[in-house]
């Protein structure tokens, strides 16, 4: 199973993320690096894993794992203020088939309140391996 967080500059500018960092979930500073509008990001616990599985480039985390049952997952800018928080479950109102080596999640609609459940769905595709 190879495990992910996926970023998404859904803002009509740049964001310079140099110095922002997962605090909570796995541990990950980024370097000088800057997200254009509309694109992705991956932090992964195994980039090459995640590479040859997905053919997905991503940046590995340092230390840490995602939990299979839910956990708190938090993103700061360079000086410690919150941009955003997730806390995942594998329970109600969370859906289980992501539990373990099944399909990933997925913010149905990244201008959506992501620390709602509802607004979270399993991917279609089972990502275990």
């Amino acid at each position: 199973m190879i495990k992910f967080v996926e970023l998404y500059n859904n803002e009509g500018t740049a964001v310079d993320l140099t110095g922002w960092s997962f605090t909570q979930g796995f541990d990950y500073t980024f370097p000088a690096i800057t997200m254009q509008p509309n694109t992705y990001l991956v932090i992964s616990l195994d980039s090459v894993a995640m590479q040859n599985a997905f053919g997905v480039a991503a940046r590995q985390w340092t230390n840490g794992a995602l939990s299979n049952g839910g956990e708190d997952i938090e993103l700061v800018d360079g000086s410690g203020a919150v941009v955003d928080y997730v806390n995942y479950d594998d329970g109600f109102p969370w859906t289980q088939m992501a539990d373990g080596a099944g399909n990933s999640l997925a913010l149905c609609d990244v201008n959506a309140d992501n620390t709602m459940a509802s607004n979270w769905l399993p991917e279609s595709n089972d990502a275990g391996l």
